[in-house]
């Protein structure tokens, strides 16, 4: 977030917003690790607006590995298909516990914050989980998940993480909103619609700092 924040006057469309109090919700998403602009654009949002709400998307690791993110050299290529959900789990959830201690801390010092956690990286797994299951409709592989070794979403994912800010942002599940255009000609398109709805709902509303709850 850090890197939006120190953006020039002239190119920053965030800060002109919050400033002008014209913000109702103000959702964050940094790249990986959370940094000091997360606080930045608190702060400015709640001098300007009170009553402002803001969320916070949690990731899925880079490369598979929180590590390789801060090494020079990076791989080639990844063979997600090889990687079980023991080991993907073991590689986030360090990951998933520093977001929610940040988040926490920041709740903590500015208790008009409020920050709500989007689980995106939840969801991710619990997709993978259902694609190693062979119980994600029209899905054979976790490699058709990503667009590149790096992990940037193909459409299954962008789908399930809007879905997951739907139901944090209006604390309720999306089960039953319609086949968004990403979907409409992918194999099964409707039960893999319901099933991305499904999982974000509950990955949501399990995870303790979303604001919804069951």
């Amino acid at each position: 977030m850090i890197q939006h924040w120190d953006l020039p006057p002239e190119r920053n469309k965030a800060k002109p917003v919050l400033l002008a109090g014209r913000a109702d919700l103000f959702t964050m998403a940094p790249t990986f690790l959370p940094d000091p602009g997360i606080e930045n654009f608190v702060r400015l949002g709640l001098e300007h607006n009170p009553r402002l709400r803001f969320t916070l998307q949690q990731n899925w690791a880079p490369y598979e590995d929180p590590e390789v993110w801060l090494k020079p050299v990076k791989p080639k290529s990844i063979d997600r298909d090889a990687i079980t959900v023991a080991q993907q789990r073991a590689k986030h959830d360090p990951y998933f516990k520093l977001i929610d201690q940040h988040v926490r801390e920041l709740n903590s010092r500015l208790p008009a914050a409020k920050i709500a956690v989007v689980p995106c990286g939840e969801a991710v797994l619990a997709l993978r989980a259902k694609v190693i299951q062979g119980a994600a409709p029209g899905i054979k592989t976790q490699n058709e998940l990503f667009t590149d070794v790096l992990g940037h979403p193909g459409p299954h994912i962008r789908v399930l993480c809007a879905y997951c800010h739907f139901a944090t942002i209006y604390r309720r599940s999306p089960v039953g909103l319609p086949v968004p255009s990403q979907l409409a000609r992918a194999p099964e398109a409707e039960k893999l619609n319901r099933l991305l709805q499904e999982v974000a709902w509950q990955v949501v509303a399990e995870h303790p700092l979303s604001g919804v709850g069951k």
